[in-house]
């Protein structure tokens, strides 16, 4: 699996809109693979622990990556 910094802004974006269906998901990798926000500001913003950010961000990430891997 490539790395994720190596697709575009816009690809990342598609690929979240395309795999990912709880806007909360969504707006934690939002924050974490477009803006760079750290895990600590991400739960603050969201009103999340930093553990569950963790967990959302790890499922999320396999989740884009497959996607992006399976793209021409």
């Amino acid at each position: 699996m490539r790395s994720l910094d190596t697709f575009t802004r816009e690809e990342r974006r598609q690929a979240i809109d395309q795999v990912i269906i709880s806007k909360r998901d969504r707006r934690v990798l939002e924050l974490r693979l477009l803006d760079g926000m750290s895990y600590k500001e991400i739960a603050v913003d969201v009103c999340l622990e930093i553990r569950q950010v963790g967990n959302i961000l790890n499922r999320g990430c396999a989740k884009v990556g497959d996607y992006l891997d399976r793209l021409p």
